[in-house]
């Protein structure tokens, strides 16, 4: 077993330093299909196609056993999912298992990350679930880079890329991106209704990261424009609509005159003051011809 196993399984704090743990004991066997329990408590993998596996176990049988531990009477799948589903296609009725015993909750998580990780058709997207049920059991982000043999850095981009948009976490599993794609594509918050256009871009170009970076710059700074202008062209819609100081009426018997005026509109003060001094020296003045007529 690696090292991140024994780091997985055991209940110590992860020193790379350490002598490795002693393994878990186990025994290999034939189990009846019945016996496994119908459960996905360790299920790790997305992809559950398993066409191709059927294919392949019924021209050379089972090569690799599953993992499974002893609940009660019955078995607890471990690992092996698709070979199980697959063992069942074709009507089998027996599958070779490596059982467990006395496997803890944690140990058989450690188990199950570890056995998959092995894979290499275990996706970055796989990788990120896995790296974020280990920080879920308590892992700090050095321990789980130890313990998936991955670097820091990467276990950041892992867990970051679990809050991408659904499309861009798909493209990931699939393939059509890679993870430090996916991560610029997470952190720069891209507007999902141009997102399937930029993928298909990289796709069919296939762009290098540097080459996404400048798609997503390029996008920021005409963004950033068009809301500039529109912004100023609701202020300058806003300026031409309020008007703070307005003549309603003027005739032989008066006027009317109404003021408005708003904490956030400073720049009003001036003209509403302006105006309203005309309008006391034309009441001084009528004031004046009243007193002058008596």
């Amino acid at each position: 077993m690696s090292k991140g196993f024994h780091m997985l399984v055991s209940t110590d704090k992860p020193n790379p330093d350490s002598p490795p743990h002693k393994e878990v004991p186990s025994q290999i066997m034939m189990l009846p299909l019945s016996a496994i329990l119908d459960d996905n408590t360790f299920q790790y993998r997305i992809t559950t196609a398993i066409a191709a596996l059927a294919t392949d176990i019924k021209a050379r049988g089972q090569t690799t056993p599953i993992f499974a531990r002893l609940l009660d009477t019955r078995y607890q799948l471990i690992s092996g999912f698709r070979r199980v589903a697959a063992l069942r296609e074709l009507g089998q009725e027996k599958v070779l298992a490596r059982v467990f015993q006395e496997l803890n909750d944690t140990q058989a998580v450690g188990l199950a990350i570890s056995e998959n990780l092995q894979r290499e058709d275990f996706s970055d997207l796989e990788k990120a679930m896995v790296s974020q049920r280990l920080k879920d059991l308590g892992l700090e982000i050095e321990e789980i880079a130890i313990a998936i043999n991955r670097s820091v850095r990467t276990v950041q981009q892992y867990l970051a890329v679990l809050h991408a948009p659904q499309l861009v976490k798909d493209a990931l599993h699939e393939g059509k991106i890679s993870l430090s794609m996916a991560f610029e594509l997470a952190r720069k918050n891209v507007d999902k209704s141009t997102l399937s256009d930029i993928i298909d871009k990289v796709t069919q170009e296939d762009l290098s990261v540097r080459a996404l970076k400048q798609i997503l710059e390029d996008k920021n700074r005409i963004t950033a424009k068009d809301s500039r202008h529109t912004q100023a062209g609701k202020e300058k819609r806003g300026r031409a609509g309020f008007q703070p100081i307005r003549l309603i009426s003027r005739d032989s018997i008066g006027f009317d005159l109404v003021v408005k005026f708003r904490q956030s509109r400073p720049e009003d003060l001036a003209p509403i003051i302006t105006a309203l001094r005309t309008a006391l020296k034309e009441l001084e003045q009528k004031e004046a011809d009243v007193a002058e007529k008596r």
